[in-house]
């Protein structure tokens, strides 16, 4: 189960952002183009889309103008985040803010990202199904952990070979504990669809319960 200081979100943007790096030796400004490539934005492992993810927020809005401050309520509160919109997802670098503050620093790398939208992969460039019943047919051995206690994002299913991922369905009244399971174990509506995803920044501890559902232990 996840503890506050974990929680995570992301956003949609419709087109592609210029990019500009400061100035070089030359005194010549260097842009640079962001955009998702065009068969979708794959999420991780060290990048988003072809965004780096240990970016920091600062160098995030140098790069892609289209950005926006935003705020994100993982687990109850709200912080701050810098938001991207690439065709087909919208993307959230989320900050290790305060809640409620009010104050981004440019200098810190985002603590994790969400993803929202229609063309979001797996890190090895599979596309994530939207539903539970899609992903139970191509991943049924995937983590499903009912998190479903105050103060979280709620429940969410994880795929064995990708453990930065995260697929939230959020708080579920079919899934009132805080069990962990094999995805195709519960009895969930094929229709059942995911409301955000989280990805974590190579190096975060994944969930433990992983090394017990998937019969190995996670590569990070």
């Amino acid at each position: 189960m996840r503890s506050l200081a974990l929680t995570s979100f992301v956003v949609l943007i419709a087109g592609a952002c210029s990019e500009r790096q400061p100035e070089s030796s030359s005194g010549g400004a260097r842009v640079v183009a962001c955009r998702a490539p065009g068969v979708g934005v794959r999420l991780g492992p060290d990048s988003i889309g072809g965004i780096p993810m240990r970016a920091s927020l600062g160098e995030l809005r140098a790069r892609c103008p289209r950005t926006a401050i935003d705020t994100v309520a993982p687990g109850g509160y709200q912080v701050l985040a810098v938001r991207l919109r690439l065709p087909g997802a919208t993307l959230w670098a989320v900050s290790d803010s305060e809640p409620y503050t009010g104050h981004l620093d440019p200098k810190q790398v985002p603590a994790f990202w969400y993803a929202s939208g229609d063309s979001l992969r797996f890190p090895d460039g599979q596309l994530i199904p939207t539903t539970i019943g899609a992903l139970r047919a191509s991943h049924p051995g995937a983590l499903l952990r009912a998190d479903n206690v105050d103060d979280t994002e709620g429940s969410y299913v994880v795929a064995c070979d990708f453990p930065n991922v995260s697929l939230i369905l959020g708080h579920l009244g079919v899934l009132d504990d805080t069990s962990a399971s094999r995805l195709d174990a519960r009895p969930l509506p094929d229709s059942l669809r995911f409301w955000r995803i989280r990805v974590d920044t190579i190096g975060s501890p994944p969930d433990p319960a992983l090394a017990d559902v998937c019969g190995r232990a996670p590569v990070t």
